[in-house]
């Protein structure tokens, strides 16, 4: 079934109960959704554990979802209020995994590019650090931005804007 044509059908299918069709969801929506997870949070376990307690509400809550687009805001504005809960809970600590850089992936400069990139990124307030990823990372417009993230578009801007600012000024050291 091609993902593109058939969403709706996939999603119906789902909602009745079609668990082959929920694979087709997830395999997917995963590799961005991860991707997103990890730049989140900067743990690839605990952007695992978000994935899947994402996935189990998203399985409850199938009735909802109508386009690709509505699908994608509500898994990333459900991972940023879980990882939001997460990070009270935990005293705000964030993490950074750098194990999971590998140089057979990756030449060594890119490697010290990668760890560079998400130092900064660890550095940018929570808030901030959301807005960059959800625009300049993973795509979205300002609009699917700043409803995921719970804000208006004229916020995020301004969000946007200081991380930017911030992300160029402290990668040009």
């Amino acid at each position: 079934m091609d993902w593109k044509y058939n969403f709706k059908e996939i999603i119906t299918s789902a909602q009745k109960g079609d668990e082959q069709a929920f694979s087709l969801i997830i395999e997917n929506t995963q590799k961005k959704f991860f991707r997103f997870c990890t730049y989140l949070c900067f743990d690839v376990h605990l952007a695992q554990d978000i994935c899947q307690d994402v996935y189990i509400k998203a399985i409850e809550s199938l009735k909802e979802f109508e386009s690709e687009a509505k699908l994608y805001s509500w898994l990333f504005k459900v991972a940023k209020n879980h990882y939001i809960d997460y990070s009270r809970n935990k005293d705000n600590q964030e993490f950074i995994d750098l194990d999971n850089l590998s140089a057979e992936e990756c030449q060594q400069d890119s490697i010290e590019m990668k760890i560079e990139i998400k130092e900064i990124l660890q550095k940018i307030a929570p808030d901030f650090r959301m807005a960059l990823i959800l625009v300049d990372g993973e795509g979205h417009s300002y609009q699917e931005a700043a409803e995921i993230i719970g804000i208006s578009e004229d916020a995020l801007r301004s969000r946007l804007h200081k991380a930017r600012k911030y992300f160029i000024a402290k990668s040009k050291k």
